[in-house]
């Protein structure tokens, strides 16, 4: 619930794909990609804004809508993320926001060993698919990240990327204590081989390279070759340490 606007609740829409008990209304959530278009607007859930109609908190009935669909920016109808989960205000009144992919499906990787190229069972990305791509498309979004998007000046209502979390992890629980944005890092390097562990590979086999599949924003793709840590260390920094969840602070420093 908005802390200015208390007749205001919004709603993340982390996903659906169709198919199985009480999956979401397709007359009006997108569950799935429907046209093989590259650019057609892609599933991933959203956001969604519910008021209701009275000034006193004693209305009887209320207005929907959507304020940002899941997908990538140059889809239709689409904001640039996937799989929203948990939401947070700031003082300020601006939204936040934290992403919940599979971490299965992080970057397209195999969790299986097989050296430091792209494995055999590798998600391909295909952005001519139809139907649930959650599997053929959400590798393009890397690694579990949080946003905000603004509610006043220029930039207002537009979704911006704050940051990402470590490999394979999951940002959640974002709460403002004062100027200060807590978040928990959960399952840092969930299912993967610590990285530099010798029985594992040793260093090099913690590296990861492959192509991906991308949409620009105008509609077209092209080819992104991403190196990057197969799992996380976090927050150790040496190799072949085991990673941990934890909880961190991120306080905004006001310029005077």
């Amino acid at each position: 619930m908005s802390p200015h606007q208390p007749r205001e609740l919004f709603i993340a829409y982390t996903d659906g794909a169709p198919g199985g008990d009480g999956y979401p209304d397709s007359r009006v959530f997108v569950v799935g990609k429907y046209q093989a278009a590259v650019d057609a607007t892609q599933q991933f859930g959203g956001i969604y804004k519910i008021t209701e109609d009275s000034h006193d908190g004693t209305g009887t009935s209320f207005r929907w809508e959507k304020l940002h669909q899941g997908g990538e920016a140059g889809a239709v109808d689409s904001d640039g993320f996937a799989n929203v989960d948990n939401l947070a205000f700031d003082e300020d009144g601006n939204v936040w926001g934290v992403i919940d992919m599979s971490t299965g499906l992080h970057n397209g990787f195999s969790v299986v060993y097989s050296g430091p190229t792209l494995q055999p069972g590798a998600t391909a990305i295909d952005h001519a698919s139809t139907g649930s791509t959650a599997g053929n498309l959400v590798g393009t979004f890397g690694t579990n990240w949080i946003f905000y998007v603004p509610v006043r000046g220029r930039a207002a209502g537009v979704l911006h990327p704050f940051g990402y979390g470590p490999p394979r992890c999951e940002m959640t629980g974002p709460t403002f204590v004062g100027d200060t944005l807590f978040l928990a890092v959960q399952h840092p390097s969930e299912d993967s081989p610590i990285n530099g562990d010798p029985a594992a590979g040793g260093a090099a086999a913690s590296i990861l390279t492959r192509p991906i599949e991308m949409l620009d924003i105008t509609g077209g793709l092209y080819q992104q070759v991403r190196t990057l840590p197969r799992g996380s260390n976090w927050p150790n920094t040496g190799p072949a340490q085991p990673p941990k969840p934890s909880v961190i602070g991120i306080r905004r420093v006001r310029r005077r």
